[in-house]
């Protein structure tokens, strides 16, 4: 196993903990939303978005972004974390799950998120400041990709 390979296995290790970590805060946050737990939450996102950028995976971090938007949206209760946020959260965490494992096995982090991006669109819309633009997110992946090393 060459270095760089080396890197990018602990860094996705690091993630899938930190996604583990939080995984009973999230399941949690519809009756348990203080602010230390969205705290942690929008950490994780935010951890994994930083990390993930620096390997060049660009389209799974700019999801993760997404994600950490829609939290920052709950930590500044512009968003009510009720069951159906709390699913897209999980469905959020299963979708970096596997942008982590591809990213391990494959080298590659093309995964159709379109499905998931939508429903952060409409979360994202019902606050103007949200910039949860499926556009701009898309266009991020395209550009990304093409800057991506090979």
């Amino acid at each position: 196993m060459d270095e760089n390979q080396e890197i990018i296995n602990d860094l996705v290790v690091e993630c899938l903990e930190q996604l583990d970590a939080i995984m009973g805060d999230i399941l949690d946050l519809e009756e348990k939303n203080d602010i230390e737990t969205i705290n942690k939450i929008f950490r994780v996102f935010h951890s994994i978005k930083g990390n993930i950028s620096m390997l060049g995976f660009m389209k799974c971090s700019a999801f993760a972004h997404k994600v950490e938007d829609m939290v920052s949206l709950i930590r500044d209760r512009k968003l009510n974390p009720d069951s159906e946020v709390v699913d897209i959260l999980l469905k959020s965490m299963d979708i970096l799950n596997k942008f982590l494992e591809d990213i391990r096995e494959e080298g590659s982090d093309d995964l159709d998120v379109s499905e998931t991006l939508n429903l952060l669109q409409n979360f994202g819309s019902k606050d103007a400041d949200a910039d949860l633009d499926i556009e701009k997110a898309e266009t991020c992946y395209t550009l990304s990709s093409k800057m991506q090393p090979k």
